[in-house]
Parts: structure tokens; sequence; C-alpha cells
């Protein structure tokens, strides 16, 4: 009988906590098929579908999945998750290759449709820090490191996930309105929670914050947000 994963909106207080992430990510990959009542502004289920984008694309198991669509939602003139959604649901994804963590490369996680002159400015001048530091070699900023011209959003959130893969520190930029960067953490959820295990777990994928201050944890995503930086430190790889 094939496994059947239902994932619907829900509120922040009841899906935002470690285990019950680490146990959505048990469930992706032990479904056949995943019914998806998807609505952009939920939180949860941009993390959720952020996990299934990181998952479909490291396993052969990205063509042959089924994502079955439970509510309507609305092609886009233009780059939307509903688009990538879509995009997925009709053409599957594409299979990468394993990657390898460079312990030496960081990615940042900021707002992008979001950022303003004075977020990119603060974050560009923050890159420059730390490779003017030697902190690391390479930093990926996507506003300015990802081309942000396309006309789904689907390769767009591929080379992300690329990028991100190989960066042994993803590095966040918390802005409470920023959904985008709730979906790139859930696929970095995904890869430090099983693909790293699988492909080097030797290397631990470590999770920072770096407007800290700006959190003041009364917000059930930030909570989740404070804990994982904090265990990111001390797990390598996948601990189920």
């Amino acid at each position: 009988m094939a496994k059947i994963l239902d994932i619907r909106p829900e509120e922040e207080k009841d899906f935002f906590t470690i285990e019950k992430c680490k146990k959505r990510v048990e469930d992706i990959i032990e479904a056949d098929e995943i019914n998806m009542e998807f609505d952009e502004k939920n939180k949860a289920c941009l993390f959720n579908f952020g996990m299934i984008f990181g998952y479909m694309h490291y396993t052969d198991a990205g063509g042959k999945k089924r994502i079955n669509l439970q509510n309507k939602i609305a092609k886009t003139v233009g780059k939307s998750f509903s688009n990538v959604l879509w995009d997925m649901v009709e053409n599957g994804a594409e299979n990468l290759n394993p990657y390898a963590i460079d312990e030496k490369k960081a990615f940042i996680i900021s707002p992008v449709r979001n950022a303003d002159d004075e977020i990119a400015r603060y974050i560009r001048n923050y890159k420059e820090r730390l490779l003017r530091k030697n902190i690391y070699e390479k930093v990926h900023f996507p506003l300015d490191d990802t081309n942000q011209k396309d006309e789904t959003g689907t390769r767009i959130c591929r080379d992300n996930l690329k990028a991100e893969s190989t960066s042994g520190t993803i590095e966040v930029f918390y802005r409470r309105d920023s959904f985008g960067s709730i979906f790139d953490l859930g696929m970095d959820f995904m890869l430090k929670y099983h693909f790293d295990r699988i492909f080097c777990p030797e290397k631990p994928r470590n999770i920072k914050i770096i407007n800290r201050q700006c959190l003041d944890d009364c917000y059930n995503y930030e909570k989740f947000l404070v804990n994982l930086t904090s265990e990111s430190s001390r797990v390598k790889g996948a601990d189920f």
C-alpha cells in the first residue's frame, strides 16, 4: 500500500520544533505520494516545501515521488513559490550530483524581494568583513551572487540549493517578513539532517544568526531558529 503524506498549513506553535521537523524529514523520505495544501504565506508550508525541494533534487525519487495539489493555486506572471511548486508537480525535479561541504564557504540566507538598500548594504559590508578577516574564502549572497532573472523561480531555488549544499556554514539574516528565507532554511534542514549524513558525515553544517539581536524569541519560529543554531554546533549529519 502506498504511503501518503498530507501537508497542509499549520500554526507555528504546532510545527516549529526541531523534533517535529526531524520527524517530517523522515515522513518525506518514506512517502510514496505527498498531498499538499499549499499557502505560500504560511511558514510551516514554506518550510515543508523547502525540505521537499531539497530532497527531490538529491535523490532518484525526484522524478518518481508524486506531489498532489489539494487546493487551487494560481500560476503567476514572474517568479513565485506557487510557480516553483507547479513546476515540480508537472515536471519533477532535476537529479543533482552528490555534494561535498567546503568548510571555508558560507551561504547567507536573507531577504531578496524585501531587501531594501539598507539591508543590502549591511549584508554586503558583513560579507566583505568575513572575507577580509579570512573567516571564509567564499561567501554566497543570493541578491548579488544568484542570477535573479527567472521566469518561474525554479532555477533560482535550484541554484541556491546547490550553493547552500556545498557551504559549511549557513549565515541567517533574520527578518520576520522574509518568507523566502524560511523556504531556504527548509532546504538546509533536509540537507543537514539527511543528506549530510550520506555525503559528508564528518563535516557538520553550521547554522548561525547574523542579527541575533533582532530576535525577541516570542514567536515560535524564532525560538526554533535559535534552538537550531545552538544544536548545529554539536551535530554531525543526521542523528536518527
